[in-house]
Protein backbone atom coordinates (compact mmCIF):
# COMPACT_ATOMS: atom_id res chain seq x y z
CA UNK A 1 0.00 0.00 0.00
CA UNK A 2 1.41 3.40 -1.03
CA UNK A 3 2.07 6.22 1.45
CA UNK A 4 -1.03 8.18 0.45
CA UNK A 5 -3.19 5.06 0.77
CA UNK A 6 -1.84 4.31 4.23
CA UNK A 7 -2.48 7.87 5.44
CA UNK A 8 -5.91 7.86 3.83
CA UNK A 9 -6.89 4.56 5.43
CA UNK A 10 -5.74 5.89 8.80
CA UNK A 11 -7.92 9.00 8.48
CA UNK A 12 -11.06 7.41 7.06
CA UNK A 13 -10.81 3.79 8.12
CA UNK A 14 -11.49 2.91 4.48
CA UNK A 15 -9.46 1.57 1.61
CA UNK A 16 -8.33 4.12 -0.98
CA UNK A 17 -10.17 2.08 -3.62
CA UNK A 18 -13.63 2.54 -2.10
CA UNK A 19 -14.37 5.96 -3.68
CA UNK A 20 -17.40 4.84 -5.68
CA UNK A 21 -19.56 4.39 -2.59
CA UNK A 22 -18.60 7.70 -1.01
CA UNK A 23 -20.02 11.19 -1.48
CA UNK A 24 -18.32 14.12 -3.19
CA UNK A 25 -17.87 15.89 0.14
CA UNK A 26 -16.42 12.83 1.82
CA UNK A 27 -13.90 12.28 -0.97
CA UNK A 28 -12.85 15.93 -0.98
CA UNK A 29 -12.51 15.95 2.82
CA UNK A 30 -10.08 13.04 2.53
CA UNK A 31 -8.06 14.38 -0.41
CA UNK A 32 -7.69 17.80 1.22
CA UNK A 33 -7.32 16.50 4.78
CA UNK A 34 -4.43 14.20 3.89
CA UNK A 35 -2.51 17.12 2.43
CA UNK A 36 -3.18 19.43 5.37
CA UNK A 37 -2.27 16.99 8.13
CA UNK A 38 1.47 17.68 7.79
CA UNK A 39 0.91 21.35 8.72
CA UNK A 40 -2.31 21.40 10.78
CA UNK A 41 -3.97 19.16 13.36
CA UNK A 42 -7.33 19.62 11.63
CA UNK A 43 -8.46 21.20 8.38
CA UNK A 44 -10.34 24.07 10.04
CA UNK A 45 -7.04 25.41 11.42
CA UNK A 46 -5.87 26.06 7.85
CA UNK A 47 -8.57 28.69 7.26
CA UNK A 48 -6.32 31.75 7.93
CA UNK A 49 -3.72 30.30 5.57
CA UNK A 50 -6.19 29.93 2.70
CA UNK A 51 -7.50 33.45 3.30
CA UNK A 52 -4.02 34.94 2.89
CA UNK A 53 -2.27 32.47 0.58
CA UNK A 54 -3.85 33.08 -2.82
CA UNK A 55 -2.04 30.23 -4.57
CA UNK A 56 -3.13 27.72 -1.93
CA UNK A 57 -6.72 28.98 -2.17
CA UNK A 58 -6.57 28.57 -5.94
CA UNK A 59 -5.29 25.01 -5.62
CA UNK A 60 -8.08 24.15 -3.19
CA UNK A 61 -10.74 25.50 -5.53
CA UNK A 62 -9.16 23.88 -8.59
CA UNK A 63 -9.15 20.49 -6.88
CA UNK A 64 -12.81 20.89 -5.92
CA UNK A 65 -13.91 22.28 -9.27
CA UNK A 66 -12.23 19.55 -11.34
CA UNK A 67 -13.85 16.76 -9.36
CA UNK A 68 -17.25 18.47 -9.45
CA UNK A 69 -16.98 18.81 -13.24
CA UNK A 70 -16.02 15.13 -13.44
CA UNK A 71 -19.27 14.23 -11.69
CA UNK A 72 -21.70 16.90 -12.94
CA UNK A 73 -20.10 18.25 -16.09
CA UNK A 74 -20.14 22.01 -16.67
CA UNK A 75 -23.24 22.64 -14.59
CA UNK A 76 -22.51 25.33 -11.97
CA UNK A 77 -26.00 25.00 -10.52
CA UNK A 78 -25.07 21.47 -9.41
CA UNK A 79 -21.33 21.69 -8.82
CA UNK A 80 -21.13 24.98 -6.89
CA UNK A 81 -23.51 23.88 -4.09
CA UNK A 82 -21.35 20.76 -3.63
CA UNK A 83 -18.15 22.80 -3.54
CA UNK A 84 -19.69 25.23 -1.08
CA UNK A 85 -20.91 22.38 1.14
CA UNK A 86 -17.41 20.87 1.08
CA UNK A 87 -15.85 24.18 2.17
CA UNK A 88 -18.35 24.45 5.03
CA UNK A 89 -17.59 20.89 6.07
CA UNK A 90 -13.84 21.44 6.01
CA UNK A 91 -13.61 24.83 7.70
CA UNK A 92 -16.88 25.33 9.57
CA UNK A 93 -19.97 27.23 8.49
CA UNK A 94 -18.77 30.83 8.85
CA UNK A 95 -15.16 30.28 7.76
CA UNK A 96 -16.16 27.97 4.91
CA UNK A 97 -18.70 30.46 3.58
CA UNK A 98 -16.16 33.30 3.75
CA UNK A 99 -13.51 31.29 1.92
CA UNK A 100 -15.93 30.05 -0.74
CA UNK A 101 -17.23 33.59 -1.33
CA UNK A 102 -13.68 34.91 -1.63
CA UNK A 103 -13.00 32.64 -4.61
CA UNK A 104 -15.25 34.82 -6.77
CA UNK A 105 -12.93 37.78 -6.11
CA UNK A 106 -9.64 35.88 -6.26
CA UNK A 107 -10.28 34.16 -9.59
CA UNK A 108 -8.94 37.20 -11.46
CA UNK A 109 -5.60 37.02 -9.65
CA UNK A 110 -2.67 35.28 -11.42
CA UNK A 111 -1.56 33.43 -8.27
CA UNK A 112 -5.05 32.02 -7.76
CA UNK A 113 -5.24 30.97 -11.40
CA UNK A 114 -1.85 29.26 -11.13
CA UNK A 115 -2.93 27.33 -8.06
CA UNK A 116 -6.28 26.48 -9.63
CA UNK A 117 -4.61 25.04 -12.73
CA UNK A 118 -2.32 22.89 -10.61
CA UNK A 119 -5.20 21.66 -8.46
CA UNK A 120 -7.22 20.83 -11.55
CA UNK A 121 -4.36 18.96 -13.22
CA UNK A 122 -3.68 16.91 -10.11
CA UNK A 123 -7.34 16.02 -9.70
CA UNK A 124 -7.59 14.81 -13.29
CA UNK A 125 -4.40 12.78 -12.81
CA UNK A 126 -6.04 11.24 -9.75
CA UNK A 127 -9.27 10.48 -11.60
CA UNK A 128 -7.65 9.10 -14.74
CA UNK A 129 -4.52 7.37 -13.40
CA UNK A 130 -4.91 7.14 -9.65
CA UNK A 131 -2.02 9.55 -9.02
CA UNK A 132 -2.74 11.09 -5.64
CA UNK A 133 -2.58 14.90 -5.31
CA UNK A 134 0.22 16.29 -3.16
CA UNK A 135 0.66 19.80 -4.57
CA UNK A 136 -1.00 21.55 -1.63
CA UNK A 137 1.08 19.67 0.90
CA UNK A 138 4.29 20.46 -0.98
CA UNK A 139 3.32 24.12 -1.22
CA UNK A 140 2.55 24.41 2.49
CA UNK A 141 5.65 22.51 3.61
CA UNK A 142 8.26 23.80 1.16
CA UNK A 143 7.04 26.97 -0.58
CA UNK A 144 5.84 28.59 2.65
CA UNK A 145 9.21 27.95 4.30
CA UNK A 146 10.77 29.86 1.42
CA UNK A 147 8.18 32.60 1.93
CA UNK A 148 9.18 32.89 5.58
CA UNK A 149 12.83 33.25 4.55
CA UNK A 150 11.80 35.85 1.99
CA UNK A 151 9.90 37.90 4.56
CA UNK A 152 12.88 37.76 6.92
CA UNK A 153 15.21 38.98 4.16
CA UNK A 154 12.80 41.74 3.15
CA UNK A 155 12.42 42.91 6.76
CA UNK A 156 16.21 43.05 7.09
CA UNK A 157 16.45 45.01 3.82
CA UNK A 158 13.82 47.51 4.92
CA UNK A 159 15.89 48.23 8.04
CA UNK A 160 19.06 48.56 5.96
CA UNK A 161 17.64 51.13 3.54
CA UNK A 162 16.65 53.37 6.43
CA UNK A 163 20.30 54.50 6.35
CA UNK A 164 20.24 55.13 2.58
CA UNK A 165 19.52 58.29 0.68
CA UNK A 166 15.74 58.48 0.27
CA UNK A 167 15.83 58.35 -3.54
CA UNK A 168 18.22 55.38 -3.51
CA UNK A 169 15.85 53.50 -1.22
CA UNK A 170 12.88 54.36 -3.44
CA UNK A 171 14.66 53.02 -6.54
CA UNK A 172 15.70 49.80 -4.79
CA UNK A 173 12.14 49.08 -3.65
CA UNK A 174 10.88 49.77 -7.17
CA UNK A 175 13.31 47.17 -8.55
CA UNK A 176 12.11 44.60 -6.02
CA UNK A 177 8.52 45.29 -7.05
CA UNK A 178 9.34 44.37 -10.67
CA UNK A 179 10.22 40.88 -9.50
CA UNK A 180 6.58 40.52 -8.45
CA UNK A 181 5.43 41.69 -11.87
CA UNK A 182 4.61 45.23 -10.70
CA UNK A 183 6.31 47.74 -12.99
CA UNK A 184 4.28 50.65 -11.68
CA UNK A 185 6.85 51.95 -9.15
CA UNK A 186 9.81 51.79 -11.56
CA UNK A 187 7.83 53.51 -14.34
CA UNK A 188 6.59 56.19 -11.96
CA UNK A 189 10.23 57.11 -11.30
CA UNK A 190 11.81 56.70 -14.76
CA UNK A 191 8.86 56.75 -17.14
CA UNK A 192 6.96 54.19 -19.18
CA UNK A 193 9.09 51.35 -20.53
CA UNK A 194 11.85 51.83 -17.95
CA UNK A 195 13.94 48.72 -17.31
CA UNK A 196 15.66 47.20 -14.30
CA UNK A 197 18.99 48.20 -15.80
CA UNK A 198 17.83 51.80 -15.99
CA UNK A 199 16.96 51.73 -12.31
CA UNK A 200 20.05 50.01 -10.94
CA UNK A 201 22.20 52.31 -13.05
CA UNK A 202 21.15 55.05 -10.64
CA UNK A 203 22.28 53.12 -7.55
CA UNK A 204 25.70 53.35 -5.95
CA UNK A 205 27.86 50.23 -6.38
CA UNK A 206 27.50 49.38 -2.71
CA UNK A 207 23.73 49.74 -2.70
CA UNK A 208 23.43 47.74 -5.92
CA UNK A 209 25.32 44.82 -4.35
CA UNK A 210 23.03 44.89 -1.31
CA UNK A 211 19.97 44.95 -3.57
CA UNK A 212 21.12 42.00 -5.69
CA UNK A 213 21.93 39.92 -2.59
CA UNK A 214 18.53 40.75 -1.12
CA UNK A 215 16.69 39.74 -4.30
CA UNK A 216 18.49 36.40 -4.28
CA UNK A 217 17.35 35.83 -0.70
CA UNK A 218 13.80 37.09 -1.09
CA UNK A 219 12.90 34.41 -3.59
CA UNK A 220 15.09 32.58 -6.11
CA UNK A 221 12.45 32.78 -8.86
CA UNK A 222 12.22 36.54 -8.43
CA UNK A 223 15.94 36.83 -8.89
CA UNK A 224 15.83 34.55 -11.95
CA UNK A 225 13.35 36.96 -13.51
CA UNK A 226 15.58 39.89 -12.64
CA UNK A 227 18.63 38.13 -14.11
CA UNK A 228 16.71 37.16 -17.26
CA UNK A 229 15.84 40.77 -17.96
CA UNK A 230 19.49 41.70 -17.59
CA UNK A 231 20.50 38.97 -20.05
CA UNK A 232 17.87 40.09 -22.58
CA UNK A 233 19.13 43.66 -22.37
CA UNK A 234 22.74 42.47 -22.87
CA UNK A 235 21.66 40.64 -26.03
CA UNK A 236 19.90 43.74 -27.33
CA UNK A 237 23.07 45.76 -26.74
Amino acid sequence: MRLFDRIKAKITGESATSESSRSYQSIMATLVGVQLMTSFEKASQAFPTFMTDTKAAGYLFGLHDAYAQHIYGRKPDKSFPEIKASYLGLFGESAGYALFSKTAVDQEKPEFQLGMLQGGREMYAYIERGVHPFGLMNHLVFDRKQSERSLTALSKFEKTILTWDREQARIALAVIATGHGDRGPIESIFGKGATVRTAIGHLTVGNMKVLVTTMEEIYPELFDGFASEEEEEDEED
